[in-house]
């Protein structure tokens, strides 16, 4: 374990909570959050060196990485698993084909349209978060005109059934929000920090301040993405750290309770060793999903010719291990009945497997993909 690396810890605000049921006042404290933007943060040499160890062992399989979407997913699915939203592989990838799933399948969807926004984006954190926010549950009609904005009211965090009087956690009043989220933008934006540490208490940070009503954890974890990238960790795509979170999400639960009472120590040995997970996952995941691609590749030349329509399609396979003929046609240019004449040589050649049973809107699977992006995520892989 590290040394004890502190910040100011929270403290609270008196309020009362009135009952909208019964009219019954109860007294709470809602949380009061320190400005992270100028304080010094002394890390002790060994924490210092933990860190650059994971970073650049992050870096160096990220800078190997080919891949981009097995990926973003592999890292939505781990963030909202760590929430409780479980969706497959399979039920992810037709909600990006726009078929009709599960909401389970549409917020790890739109988790992974968030993440990728996060990894690429250069605008403030503050304004970043609104748009991630806005992407995760900007489809819901539930959240019409809540995503993408503050909270304007009262959060808390505890058991079904609880109030602010009872609740494990009370995060700040939303009054406070905005100005919180601005001294969190300042800081993510120091260059002073190690980028791994930098990430680990800017998501810690947004946890405690909570400014939504709900998808903070993914977004917090979206935006993760955007402070490694901004440090040169990462490339132009996400990295699943989330996964190394999932494997021990009481520890990371409790890692955030600790940033609240000002040791930093166990949610920054939580990133570092995610950061190690996310590594293992890519060194891992692309030579899977390499070896299904020579497979793929052995069995068409036995029986499809050099010419055929379905070698279009081949190396789309480890980026789209579920295709329908639009999304043939548009990522290959392939028009008229080429598209749905590649996909049965492929489906006739064992590589792909159709999963609908209709004559219209089929679609097609690589089996051993999916597989593999289940596999990764798993919390006992490999």
């Amino acid at each position: 374990m590290f040394s004890v690396v502190t910040v100011p810890a929270v403290t609270g605000e008196p309020q009362v909570w009135t009952s909208t049921r019964t009219g019954l006042q109860a007294p709470y404290l809602a949380a009061v959050v320190a400005p992270l933007a100028g304080i010094e943060l002394d890390l002790p040499t060994v924490v210092t060196a933990r860190l650059c160890h994971a970073s650049v062992t992050l870096a160096r399989a990220t800078a190997r990485s080919v891949l981009h979407r097995p990926l973003a997913l592999a890292e939505a699915m781990a963030s909202s698993r760590i929430e409780g939203v479980v969706a497959d592989a399979l039920d992810v990838g037709l909600t990006q084909l726009g078929r009709r799933t599960g909401p389970a399948a549409r917020l790890t969807a739109a988790a992974a349209t968030a993440t990728d926004i996060a990894a690429g984006a250069v605008a403030p954190l503050d304004d970043l978060a609104l748009t991630c926010h806005l992407a995760l549950l900007g489809t819901d009609p539930a959240w019409a005109g809540r995503a993408g904005v503050w909270r304007t009211q009262q959060v808390w965090i505890g058991r079904p059934g609880s109030t602010p009087a009872t609740a494990a956690f009370v995060p700040p009043r939303a009054a406070h929000v905005p100005a919180a989220m601005s001294d969190l933008a300042r800081f993510a934006d120091r260059d002073d920090i190690p980028a791994l540490a930098l990430a680990a208490l800017v998501h810690a940070q947004l946890e405690t301040i909570h400014p939504f009503g709900d998808g903070n954890g993914r977004v917090g974890r979206a935006l993760v993405q955007t402070t490694l990238a901004r440090a040169g960790i990462i490339g132009p795509g996400p990295v699943p750290l989330s996964v190394g979170l999932l494997a021990d999400a009481g520890g990371y639960i409790e890692a955030l309770r600790a940033f609240r009472d000002g040791d930093v120590t166990p949610i920054v040995d939580a990133f570092t060793q995610a950061a190690a997970s996310a590594a293992a996952t890519i060194e891992h995941l692309e030579p899977d999903l390499t070896a299904h691609l020579d497979a793929a590749r052995d069995r068409l030349t036995a029986t499809v010719r050099p010419q055929a329509a379905a070698w279009r399609v081949l190396d789309l396979l480890p980026e789209h291990p579920v295709l329908d003929a639009p999304t043939v046609r548009r990522l290959t240019g392939l028009t008229g009945a080429a598209p749905h004449r590649a996909l049965d040589q492929l489906a006739r050649a064992g590589v792909l497997t159709e999963v609908t049973a209709s004559a219209r809107n089929r679609v097609w699977v690589h089996d051993g993909v999916l597989a593999s992006i289940e596999r990764a995520v798993a919390v006992h892989r490999w």
